[in-house]
């Protein structure tokens, strides 16, 4: 501000108008940065200054105006894999922009390299390639334009236009009378005279700079025709009256428009196109890229424009469309105050069916799989979750696929996820809580039923029983004594979670997969990991909390690894192992700490409004999850290459992520644990969804993390606070039979 000639005292820049002052950034700013500044007499050098190498960036000029839509076009197209692209009806983007517009035309082969924006074309206007039109106002004018001719209208004053046409090889720089000096790409001198116009008649000197020359008429739009706009454009004829009406007419330079453009009357101009479109790209949804806008921002224009909802869109579109649509007009209706919930319920049963719908392992007959006297014992470590997380859930990893990094880990020497089943022969099933104390018996199909009625009790348990066949299998059988009586009797469910509820290890998850394999082994399945991962995630589904893979995946498959699944319905996880010289090295292990805060906080309700987000391609959580998704492959990189500075960097980088999705991911209560000993940590996290539960904290040093236990013993925050020794885990899910 200084160097550009602002005045602190006045407010104001020193120069006439309050200008600010020309300031190169090459030229004059890079000569007073580094060490030995080049010149004398500026501040600049006092700045600090850093380069910051974008690992995934690259480089698009917008110098020219050709490059606004040769630049614009390579980035809508940068990506290589085609099976990337979600919307596979809509084919890599062509050279034609068009925004905020009314088009009432048709393109062809013939129409190449096009930017329209916040402009009205009437079907009668002819146009090929290497064309910007921007600010056009609502007309029925019959004008042909030719290749590389370029029209802009800018709004002046309460009701009159600036024409501003211009060549898109033009550079708006040079002296008047020099033939280098370029308007519609032909030297300036040859309009004036094709047009019987001198330099004296427009009142212009020739030794004046381009951007400073009046060229630009300003007239009202009723004062304005088809020829007068084709006369300016392409010379038809001697045009005598065309010429005197331009010599007459107020006329604006380049930099003159800049300070007499009614910036109001533009952007409502550009509104108003912007309602008059947005029904019709809603209609066109199959075609256009309507479901793949910010749909929460595109509610607020729908309510702004007094707009009504799209409707519901076919049946026989796609799944993640039907979501699109239910979410879309659920948000509008919620946002003008209308009854909007029957719209969001029915996306996340579009989700739910969605997800449940690409499997065959359902509906098969259980069969007691053991002897009378043997029990089926089921195990599990549970999962820190280091970097990835969110982006394993749907519909995110639907459309963009998810990837995860998480290590399997035991507690206090022991998986705390544990399952046993025991025959009883009865003709009833009994499960019991031994962590809660609390015990259910099943004797009718109705008891199963009503899991997902709130309140209902070991909602998992029986959830899993449906999913292992205990349902009626189709009506084949009228009870579930019979049933029970076929499959080899009654039996007896014990269940342990040896962590708290809220721990943000997964435990819900991982106790879910834990019993379904228990009762695959039990009824003779012989489900695998992958299998029961995936009846998890139907599970979820069904109990309505959501959620994504990464839990039970983390939890029954062993060791530190990388999960990562690719779009669509069928989630499929690729599991890829890393090496494990990392944490098994017994300095870095000391260093790692976890600490249970006695801060608890249920995923649902955070998993629920981040969801809505995804719905609703809300844009800052979507660039936030990208972030989050590439952090994952970052670590990966780190514990590959074994370092333990990048490694902690990326963990730090999750908690950071964290916190930016959510930012009641660090309550207070959480903070106050960490401010005492932030100093001697290298990272830390609060696995899972965060805002309590198990916090993750990894000290500098092994002398650090002594210093940090004693702190935190002996002044804990509340009397459930509480260290727990960590083992990675090897083995995973394991089912043995007495």
């Amino acid at each position: 501000m200084d160097c550009c000639g602002w005045n602190n005292s006045s407010q104001k820049f020193d120069n006439p108008g309050s200008i600010p002052a020309g300031y190169d950034l090459y030229g004059e700013f890079s000569r007073f940065l580094g060490s030995v500044p080049v010149g004398t007499g500026s501040e600049v050098n006092s700045l600090t200054t850093a380069v910051v190498p974008l690992k995934t960036g690259s480089f698009y000029h917008y110098g020219t105006s050709l490059e606004l839509t040769g630049s614009t076009y390579r980035i809508q197209n940068k990506v290589a894999d085609q099976r990337e692209i979600w919307h596979k009806r809509v084919k890599p983007h062509p050279d034609i922009f068009i925004m905020n517009s009314v088009h009432k035309g048709s393109l062809d082969n013939n129409n190449r390299n096009l930017w329209i924006e916040n402009s009205f074309i009437p079907g009668n206007w002819s146009f090929t390639k290497d064309h910007i039109f921007t600010g056009i106002p609502e007309n029925q004018w019959s004008v042909r334009i030719p290749a590389g001719i370029s029209v802009d209208m800018i709004p002046v004053g309460e009701e009159e236009w600036c024409i501003r046409p211009y060549g898109m090889n033009d550079d708006f720089r040079g002296s008047a009378g020099k033939s280098s000096t370029t308007w519609l790409n032909e030297p300036l001198a040859v309009w004036f005279r094709n047009r019987n116009i001198s330099f004296g008649d427009a009142g212009i000197d020739p030794d004046s700079d381009f951007y400073d020359i009046p060229l630009f008429p300003v007239l009202k739009i009723e004062e304005t025709d088809q020829e007068f706009i084709q006369w300016l454009i392409s010379f038809p004829g001697k045009g005598t009256g065309n010429s005197e009406k331009w010599i007459n007419a107020v006329r604006l330079s380049a930099s003159g428009i800049n300070r007499e453009s009614n910036l109001e009357r533009l952007y409502s101009q550009r509104k108003n196109f912007l309602a008059d479109v947005l029904p019709a790209m809603a209609n066109n949804y199959k075609r256009s890229i309507f479901y793949q806008l910010d749909l929460d921002k595109l509610a607020d224009l729908y309510n702004d424009a007094g707009l009504p909802p799209p409707g519901k869109i076919d049946r026989d579109s796609s799944v993640m469309n039907r979501i699109h649509n239910n979410m879309f007009i659920s948000r509008i209706l919620k946002k003008s105050g209308k009854e909007w919930k029957s719209f969001e319920d029915e996306a996340f049963t579009l989700l739910r069916e969605g997800m449940t719908s690409h499997t065959g392992i359902l509906n098969r007959q259980p069969v007691r799989n053991t002897l009378p006297d043997q029990i089926v014992w089921a195990r599990s470590p549970v999962r820190l979750d280091l970097a990835g997380g969110w982006t394993d859930t749907p519909p995110y990893c639907i459309i963009n696929g998810g990837k995860v990094m998480n290590i399997a880990v035991e507690l206090n020497g022991q998986p705390p996820i544990q399952v046993y089943i025991t025959p009883t022969g009865n003709r009833y099933i009994r499960i019991k809580s031994i962590d809660l104390g609390q015990e259910l018996q099943i004797t009718v199909y109705d008891d199963l039923e009503d899991y997902h009625k709130p309140g209902s009790g070991f909602a998992i348990a029986k959830a899993a029983l449906l999913l292992s066949g205990f349902n009626g299998n189709n009506g084949s059988f009228t009870s579930l004594e019979k049933q029970l009586q076929e499959s080899g009797g009654g039996f007896d469910i014990s269940l342990l979670a040896a962590v708290p509820k809220g721990s943000g290890l997964g435990t819900s998850s991982i106790l879910a997969a834990t019993l379904l394999g228990a009762l695959s082994e039990y009824c003779g399945f012989s489900d695998d990991n992958p299998v029961l991962g995936k009846k998890t995630l139907i599970l979820e589904q069904m109990l309505t909390t959501g959620g994504g893979w990464q839990d039970q995946y983390g939890g029954i498959f062993p060791g530190m690894k990388v999960i990562e699944t690719s779009p669509g319905f069928n989630q499929s996880p690729e599991i890829r192992w890393l090496p494990e010289q990392l944490l098994r090295n017994e300095e870095y292990r000391s260093c790692m700490m976890l600490y249970y805060t006695g801060v608890t906080r249920v995923a649902k309700n955070i998993l629920g409004e981040i969801v809505r987000q995804m719905f609703l391609n809300h844009r800052e959580t979507l660039d936030l999850l990208a972030e989050i998704r590439a952090n994952a492959g970052y670590i990966t990189e780190a514990i590959r290459k074994s370092s333990w500075d990048d490694f902690n960097r990326c963990v730090e980088m999750s908690w950071v992520l964290n916190q930016q999705l959510d930012s009641g991911t660090n309550p207070p209560a959480v903070q106050n644990i960490l401010d005492p000993v932030e100093d001697l940590l290298l990272s830390k996290k609060l696995p899972g969804a965060g805002g309590g539960g198990y916090l993750l904290m990894i000290a500098k040093d092994p002398d650090a993390a002594v210093r940090i236990r004693k702190m935190l013993n002996e002044n804990p925050p509340n009397d459930r606070a509480r260290f727990v020794d960590i083992r990675l885990s090897g083995e995973g899910l394991t089912i043995t039979k007495s």
